[in-house]
Order: C-alpha cells, then structure tokens, then sequence
C-alpha cells in the first residue's frame, strides 16, 4: 500500500515536471527577441491565435539597436497588401526574454 502511494506521487511529480518544461533532461531556455530580430531574412508569421483577418504576416528588420528595433511589417488584409514602419523597444522589465 504504502509502495503504491509512492509509485504514484513519484510519477505524477515526474509528470507535473514534465509538463512545466522546465526539467533535468530537457532544460527549458529562455527566448531571446534581440536574436529573433537580428536576421536580415524576414520573419514570417502564418498562423496566429489572434481573432484576425490578417493573412501571411511578414516582419522585415530595418535596424537593430542596443535598446529597440525599427522594423516594416507587411501583411495582407481583405485582400489589401498593407506595409507599415514600427518601432519595438527592449523594457528592462522583460530583460530576460531580449537578452
């Protein structure tokens, strides 16, 4: 009885572990914004979970800068082609996902 109990509560906390990602074997590492947009090639983005008529996102950087990024993101909406220029700034709140 008391080897079963322990069976199971060693296998939910490995599964509980496994399912926050975050375990021995398989690290989870942190995303880095300032290396998604330090390419020259464009950023595509296909799908969103975002309620949207937005089709085929593409991002293309401008110039990167040590706290910001200037970059033109194009995108068809309702059959329009649409372009337009943004400017994205590293928070040092967020510091650990652009760093």
């Amino acid at each position: 009885m008391v080897e079963t109990l322990v069976v199971k509560i060693f296998v939910y906390c490995g599964c509980l572990t496994l399912i926050e990602g975050n375990s021995w074997p398989f690290p989870r590492k942190a995303h880095s914004m300032k290396k998604l947009f330090s390419t020259k090639d464009p950023i595509w983005t296909h799908t969103t979970s975002g309620n949207t008529n937005i089709r085929c996102l593409v991002d293309k950087v401008n110039e990167m800068e040590t706290k910001s990024v200037l970059f033109t993101r194009s995108c068809y909406n309702q059959k329009y082609k649409v372009s337009r220029m943004f400017k994205g700034i590293f928070h040092k709140a967020e510091k650990s996902i652009w760093t």
